[in-house]
């Protein structure tokens, strides 16, 4: 699972070079393309966000290395002694300090969001129960005429309520169009419901949520904090835009002093997961600029191409990588495969540094294949697997079959006689001893490997207990 936080990061990194660049650039993008691009960028640059998939490719790439400190390395000792841990009836887990920034990074994430949902639910029940539902004839004509004109079937709610600072679209399946207990005039009722009835059409809601699940699985990088409070504005920049599309001069006036009228009423803060109509006095002046302009905007379309391209490729050559030490680290995949439940690697003391010896390097490949086949074979010994253990042995076998028999833990194992294999021809025999200890037994004790080679690889044509 740590796996999964490090490509989180991977790409919180590559995205956040491709959000810096456009904040750089935020001001030439504002100026000649219109804000519903800019709208569409923070929402793909919010999926690439959420979305756990990295591109693997064969170039060089730019690698974050992450300390070995926080990964637990296992040594091996001197004369070949490779140490191994093979636990029979419990399972020790190794605790690294990776592990535990991804326990930290999914508690807060899962506690970011349930804040999030928490304060959402809480705050639509408070506007609805104290909320009234609309009965003017008026006003619904009003309503019913906009969602005529945005083509919008869906029902939705009408309710005043003093428990809204602004008009707001609240909820995702049963949304309700909330708006102040506060007198409107009939131009401002029409450009509120028009303008929140966008939000509906366009389900922004849902696209709030969104920049909200990226927030939280990124909570540590705060260029997605800025990133979510430039796609809000952007939000509402290209609804402004779709509520004037095609109306004169003088309509998209008389729509900026139905914002500015609501200037004179407080601005709060409202929930995160719903819409809201108008903002603090910096959003409402860019809002103005943007309404009143007269310059036709571009469409933003190569731009958006541009940015996918770019959040992919960056992708493609930043990448985490676990910083190699000097001393060797025993791979257990393998052994893990047949017996994750009681095989672990045991990296509790640590030899001195004189002691250490790079396996790879120096055994031989006749070597380092015996010393895999005593490792597989121990764990299925000790784990009483006769299947597997079959699998390593000549054929025929001349002796019995056992495995062990006792019941306790086994501690730390360690494969001796490895030095001494060189590259040996078809026929020789060679013996390994595997030293162990269990917390039954005060003495050490030896499980015998003997090896034969034979056409296919070497093969164990006898085993068995000595103490």
């Amino acid at each position: 699972m740590r796996n999964l936080f490090l490509i989180f990061f991977e790409i919180s990194v590559s995205a956040s070079v491709v959000i810096l660049l456009l904040l750089i650039l935020a001001p030439l993008l504002n100026r000649r393309y219109a804000a519903k691009w800019n709208y569409y960028i923070w929402i793909m640059l919010a999926l690439r966000l959420i979305i756990p998939f990295r591109f693997d490719l064969s170039f060089p790439r730019i690698e974050i290395a992450i300390p070995e400190q926080m990964t637990t390395p296992v040594t091996v000792n001197t004369e070949a002694v490779v140490p191994i841990v093979l636990q029979t009836e419990q399972n020790i887990a190794k605790v690294t300090l990776l592990d535990i920034i991804f326990v930290v990074w999914f508690v807060v994430c899962i506690g970011f969001l349930s804040v999030h949902i928490s304060c959402f639910l809480f705050y639509k029940w408070r506007v609805v129960k104290n909320g009234t539902y609309m009965k003017d004839s008026s006003i619904l004509m009003l309503l019913f005429q906009c969602k005529r004109e945005l083509k919008i079937k869906q029902r939705i709610a009408l309710i005043k309520s003093p428990n809204v600072e602004s008009p707001m679209i609240i909820g995702f399946f049963k949304p309700v169009l909330a708006i102040p207990d506060n007198e409107y005039r009939a131009e401002e009722i029409y450009f509120i419901l028009k303008h929140e009835l966008v939000h509906l059409k366009r389900q922004d809601t849902y696209i709030k949520f969104l920049f909200v699940t990226a927030n939280a699985l990124h909570w540590f990088n705060p260029v997605i904090y800025i990133m979510r409070k430039e796609a809000a504005i952007d939000m509402e920049l290209s609804c402004d835009e779709k509520v004037i599309q095609g109306t004169p001069y003088s309509v998209r006036k008389a729509y900026t002093e139905t914002l500015f009228s609501t200037l004179r009423r407080q601005y709060k803060k409202t929930s995160s997961l719903s819409t809201q109509f108008y903002g603090d006095k910096q959003i409402m002046k860019k809002r103005f600029k943007n309404i009143l302009t007269k310059s036709k905007k571009k469409s933003g379309l190569l731009i958006l191409i541009c940015v996918v391209a770019l959040t992919s490729f960056s992708g493609m050559v930043t990448g985490c990588s676990v910083k190699e030490s000097n001393t060797p680290e025993i791979q257990t995949e393998d052994l893990q495969k047949d017996s994750a439940d009681y095989t672990t690697i045991d990296a509790s003391t640590e030899p001195q540094q004189d002691d250490v010896l790079d396996i790879e390097n120096t055994l031989s490949a006749d070597g380092q294949e015996i010393k895999n086949i005593a490792e597989e074979f121990s764990t299925a010994y000790f784990s009483g697997d006769v299947n597997a253990i079959q699998t390593y042995l000549t054929v025929p076998y001349e002796w019995d079959m056992d495995v062990y028999t006792g019941t306790g833990i086994i501690g730390e194992i360690k494969l001796k006689g490895l030095a001494s294999v060189g590259e040996e021809e078809v026929g020789m025999i060679k013996v390994i001893s595997c030293e162990y200890k269990d917390n039954d037994s005060e003495s050490l004790q030896y499980l015998t490997l003997e090896f034969i080679k034979q056409e296919d690889g070497w093969k164990i044509q006898f085993y068995g207990i000595e103490g």
